[in-house]
């Protein structure tokens, strides 16, 4: 049985954003004013509702919650944390101009978003830690395969050999047999299409010397094979290989599904 949970973070990442956001709002006016009564009171229930109406537009206009697996790291997840606050910020801003005959305490917008830029970076460290646990257990993963076998196709199986937190998992080499590899490939080129949908693979990496060896140094004499897999999805062919403890170049992945959070 395969524990993949993917669809279930987009919408718990946006409603625990939403939870922070509001409930920084609501926290920030009473460190200002030491009561709660009057935030859902005009004016500043004017102002909450279009903290709301402005994080939400934000998201559908910038979908900032799809990261690959390689980049969904402490780091990138806090810089798009604070590059999302700083443009709900200057939207806001220019909010209070529209409405400038209204007043609202500089001191308790403030107060906002230092607490949103705390708990929202709180719960994105909480959740990168929860989902690093749980794939290194086993869960949520993804199943690739590697088209190309050698010494340079083994280093893309070490890199994840030795980062288990990423959730792939891997499922055999694909190449030409011959007497020095037969052994230890899972199939040949002509096997792809029917391991892909029996095995549910989710990416697939080629290692281009090894099939320019075969196939010629021209992409498209490759496209073919690859293509197998699902007709129409671009193509990336890597002439770069990392290393087992380097940090993964993005073009590597070929994934036959949008990547998200948990992706």
């Amino acid at each position: 049985m395969r524990h993949r949970y993917s669809v279930l973070l987009f919408p718990l990442h946006v409603f625990f954003d939403f939870v922070c956001l509001n409930a920084s709002f609501v926290g920030a006016y009473w460190l200002k004013f030491g009561e709660m009564d009057g935030v859902a009171r005009l004016p500043y229930q004017s102002l909450w509702i279009a903290f709301n109406v402005v994080w939400a537009t934000i998201i559908l206009l910038t979908r900032p919650y799809i990261f690959p697996r390689q980049l969904f790291k402490a780091i990138p997840l806090l810089k798009k944390l604070i590059y999302l606050t700083a443009l709900h910020a200057a939207v806001i801003a220019l909010f209070w101009l529209f409405v400038r005959g209204v007043y609202f305490s500089r001191g308790q917008l403030a107060y906002t978003y230092i607490l949103f830029l705390l708990t929202g970076g709180l719960f994105r460290l909480g959740g990168l830690l929860f989902l690093q646990e749980y794939r290194a257990r086993g869960y949520n993963n993804r199943r690739f395969i590697v088209v190309g076998y050698g010494k340079l196709a083994k280093t893309i199986t070490d890199f994840y050999k030795v980062h288990p937190e990423m959730g792939f998992r891997f499922h055999g080499y694909f190449d030409q047999p011959s007497s020095e590899n037969v052994d230890l490939l899972k199939g040949s080129y002509d096997d792809l299409s029917a391991y892909i949908k029996q095995e549910e693979i989710d990416c697939v990496y080629c290692c281009m010397p090894y099939l320019s060896t075969w196939f010629g140094s021209d992409p498209d004499l490759v496209q073919p094979i690859v293509y197998k897999l699902e007709p129409g999805i671009p193509l990336d062919l890597p002439e770069q290989h990392p290393e087992p403890n380097a940090p993964l170049p993005k073009n590597w992945l070929r994934s036959t599904q949008p990547t998200t959070p948990s992706g």
